[in-house]
């Protein structure tokens, strides 16, 4: 039996964490020839409703997750042969339309709650990617 992690040791454990995902991106980025703080990004992904993340942004984790990452994370989801598609709930409508034109939904929950991509998909191919960029109140009027 292990005891649990002070708070001391989880803040270190998390520091050490982001500290090799922050290593793995600058390399990746070399790799495709990009120097910034920003991108690529790293995410973190586990099985969940549909899919749960942890995005880092800027050497941090993030608080939720980037709406960008959000469009990429979606389309992963949906693309057969991505780590993403391997933890992702399957969308029996994606299987069901292997060779047509469908739409499908990702719930990709994140530390503050949840964000629903819309991965468009033809014979497989992503053909878009979207997130909703406003909530409407039913109590407000236009």
């Amino acid at each position: 039996f292990k005891k649990p992690m002070t708070a001391t040791e989880l803040d270190q454990a998390i520091a050490a964490g982001v500290a090799e995902l922050e290593a793995l991106r600058q390399k990746a980025g070399a790799a495709i020839g990009v120097a910034s703080r920003a991108v690529p990004r790293t995410v973190l992904v586990a099985p969940g409703q549909d899919l749960r993340v942890l995005a880092t942004s800027m050497g941090r984790f993030h608080h939720a997750v980037p709406m960008t990452g959000a469009l990429c994370i979606g389309a992963a989801a949906r693309l057969p042969g991505t780590v993403v598609r391997a933890v992702t709930r399957p969308d029996p409508a994606v299987a069901a339309a292997s060779a047509g034109t469908v739409s499908s939904v990702v719930r990709i929950e994140h530390p503050k709650g949840a964000v629903e991509a819309t991965v468009g998909l033809d014979g497989g191919r992503v053909t878009s990617a979207g997130v909703p960029r406003a909530m409407i109140s039913p109590w407000c009027s236009t």
